[in-house]
């Protein structure tokens, strides 16, 4: 579990550019759990996704990694990455190696790992990411957008980390190659029952993805809630600058006019099967 106490960062502390990216955050991520977390640009999500990586230290408050500070001496640091794994946005400008398996195994082979345990972990992050044997070989530059994406996420998994963190994964893809990452990474976390951070601008991948949504809000924490909760507030969202998802707009746009369908309801297929009850209560359909 990972939790944070009343954790803050400034940049530039005492400086004339002193700026407070994140302001007494107080949270807990549960094990296993698919998190969204959500915030206009500027409101600290980067910084906080930093922050639980252990890339940067807080200015002041705790973070917790299964009731231990990260701060103190006891903690291996140097274990971080086998423990949160992040992915930052356009992964793919980190490739590097001159194949797709070399890539894939750089992380295993810097923790240690001998070479047929190696290759267990990279056959399988890559078959999880939906690449073929057949570009194992293959240099990784010579892939598509989408491939190179799937790459890049199968070096984080390979080292099996039990925190996968996802800083807009499918930015710029076409909407094929953003439907088949986020398929992809819903299947790993209920497959390998791992606890997942989905950054992302997209509420309809958000709505569509996790359990949980964290909406920061000009450094601080604004919500954090079931998703159906954090969406039923689509007018807060709103205020903050936030879309919201269309279906969640289409439902704000009938209750202003009067027709009481549910808050919470998140899919195409929720609001017709509320709008259909309703008729049915007014006689209207049999």
């Amino acid at each position: 579990m990972i939790e944070l106490r009343n954790v803050s960062f400034i940049y530039s502390d005492d400086g004339p550019f002193e700026t407070k990216a994140l302001n007494d955050i107080s949270l807990k991520i549960e094990d296993n759990g698919f998190y969204g977390l959500i915030g206009h640009t500027g409101s600290g999500k980067t910084t906080l996704v930093q922050l639980i990586a252990g890339l940067v230290k807080p200015s002041s408050g705790e973070i917790l990694i299964d009731g231990v500070n990260i701060a103190e001496k006891k903690f291996k640091m140097r274990d971080m990455p086998q423990r949160i794994g992040l992915v930052f946005q356009y992964p793919e400008y980190q490739l590097f190696e001159e194949t797709v398996f070399d890539d894939v195994a750089f992380g295993p082979r810097n923790m240690g790992c001998d070479e047929a345990e190696v290759r267990r972990r990279v056959t399988e992050a890559l078959q999880t990411v939906g690449i073929k044997e057949k570009y194992y070989k293959a240099s990784p530059f010579e892939l598509s957008g989408g491939q190179k994406r799937r790459v890049a996420i199968a070096g984080t998994i390979s080292m099996e980390p039990p925190v996968l963190i996802l800083d807009e994964p499918a930015a710029g893809l076409d909407p094929h190659g953003r439907e088949s990452i986020l398929q992809k990474i819903t299947k790993l976390q209920k497959d390998r029952k791992i606890t997942v951070i989905l950054v992302s601008h997209s509420m309809e991948d958000i709505a569509r993805t996790a359990e949980k949504v964290i909406v920061l809000n000009k450094g601080k924490l604004e919500m954090l809630g079931t998703t159906r909760e954090v969406f039923a507030k689509g007018e807060r969202l709103s205020e903050m600058g936030l879309s919201i998802p269309e279906i969640s707009r289409v439902v704000l746009g009938l209750r202003e006019r009067g027709i009481n369908i549910r808050e919470d309801v998140l899919t195409v297929d929720e609001a017709a099967e509320e709008i259909l009850k309703l008729a049915a209560e007014k006689g209207l359909i049999k």
